[in-house]
């Protein structure tokens, strides 16, 4: 792609403004899918560069996905910051992406897209909800009367052999 000068001194400000950061920046072309920048943690995280079709940086594809979301961007709700949860298998992260319709040289529009990466927030809720699950088994299971209660004495919790015996229920 053939920059003018404005077009590279603007590409060079985005990179002092933008290649510190930890989330991931990057604006496409969306009628090319070319990416036009890409921040350093864009091309460490994703090893992609400039020029490069997303699809095939971010899927390893060979074409755009059904799912990909520049009819939203650019032609459902314009203007708007559109948010969502896109795992990435291809480099096996989970990310909260933002993205925005945004003015660009020439009289058009470019998709800006911020990735913040939740790969290890995902991993603890995942974590997280299978102690959950171990521990109600473990709860259900037993063979002893388990109950919980809040500080005002309302029953928070009761495993089975504790509602058989008692017949008391939650918040009781």
């Amino acid at each position: 792609m053939i920059m003018t000068e404005s077009e590279e001194a603007f590409l060079e400000k985005l990179h002092t403004l933008l290649d510190g950061l930890e989330e991931l920046v990057f604006i496409v072309d969306p009628e090319t899918y070319e990416i036009i920048f890409a921040n350093d943690k864009f091309k460490e995280v994703c090893g992609g560069e400039e020029g490069e079709k997303c699809y095939r940086v971010l899927c390893g594809l060979e074409s755009p996905r059904p799912s990909c979301n520049n009819v939203l961007v650019f032609e459902g709700k314009f203007g708007e910051i559109h948010a969502r949860e896109y795992k990435c298998d291809k480099i096996g992260k989970w990310f909260k992406c933002f993205d925005k319709a945004i003015s660009w040289f020439g009289n058009r529009y470019v998709k800006l897209e911020v990735f913040v990466d939740l790969t290890d927030y995902k991993e603890i809720e995942q974590a997280l909800a299978e102690s959950e699950k171990r521990y109600s088994t473990l709860v259900e299971a037993a063979l002893d009367v388990i109950y919980t209660l809040a500080s005002d004495g309302t029953i928070m919790s009761l495993n089975l052999l504790s509602k058989k015996i008692t017949g008391w229920k939650c918040s009781e």
